[in-house]
């Protein structure tokens, strides 16, 4: 978050104390809109790969909630092996923050809390239909963990992400609410002041090889465990 949000007041310190009017700020802001870092990461167990992890960083105007007022989304996505590596589940990690100007240049946040949160793959197709539960992140303030059951069409998204390199993060504020949708460039893995981005498709080069790696570990435990 630390990093983020120094983009965020480095581009706001070149706006003139006198312009501190919500829509000018908004404008100044306007060039970092969009993806703001992505980074990857594998995790293990007693040397057995469990679990491959996207972790993301975002910003946008809310206009769905917020009149458009400035958001920093953050979070994760993962693949996750269950039951002893015998199944996967993905756990979407989603936080978002409400960005409040300040006259002296410095920019304070505050936590939202989403209501229901899932992924959307280039070409439309979601997996909110395989929704099994919640809770609040135990170590990001204001974030939900929402888990989801690995299927088909979720294996469809992550076959997407891969090959697009792209991702939407999909989030509401309440039961039945419209949706605010986050498009995630899986390229990106820094933003400067200015909104320039550096691209590198490690992460996603990474993310892909540990998911792969886990698969076949899944398909190697379900295998091992058949009946004799």
């Amino acid at each position: 978050m630390k990093k983020l949000i120094t983009a965020l007041l480095t581009a706001m310190l070149f706006i003139s104390s006198s312009a501190y009017a919500e829509n000018e700020v908004n404008g100044a802001l306007t060039s970092l809109i969009g993806t703001l870092e992505i980074t990857s990461s594998r995790t293990s167990a007693n040397g057995k790969l469990i679990g491959c992890e996207i972790l993301y960083g975002a910003m946008i105007f809310d206009n769905t909630y917020s009149q458009g007022a400035p958001y920093i989304v953050k979070g994760s996505l993962g693949v996750n092996g269950i039951s002893n590596n015998s199944n996967l589940a993905l756990g979407l990690k989603v936080a978002t923050y409400r960005l409040y100007p300040q006259n002296n240049g410095d920019v304070s946040t505050k936590p939202e809390r989403p209501y229901l949160a899932y992924l959307k793959a280039a070409n439309g197709i979601n997996n909110v239909n395989g929704y099994l539960n919640k809770s609040d992140s135990d170590n990001m303030d204001g974030g939900v963990f929402y888990v989801y059951k690995f299927d088909a069409r979720l294996a469809d998204i992550l076959g997407q992400m891969s090959n697009t390199k792209t991702i939407s993060i999909v989030f509401n504020r309440r039961e039945g609410g419209y949706d605010v949708v986050v498009p995630i460039d899986l390229t990106v893995t820094s933003v400067n002041d200015k909104g320039v981005r550096t691209h590198s498709d490690k992460n996603m080069y990474e993310f892909s090889t540990c998911y792969s790696d886990l698969l076949n570990s899944v398909a190697d435990n379900i295998d091992e465990n058949k009946p004799k």
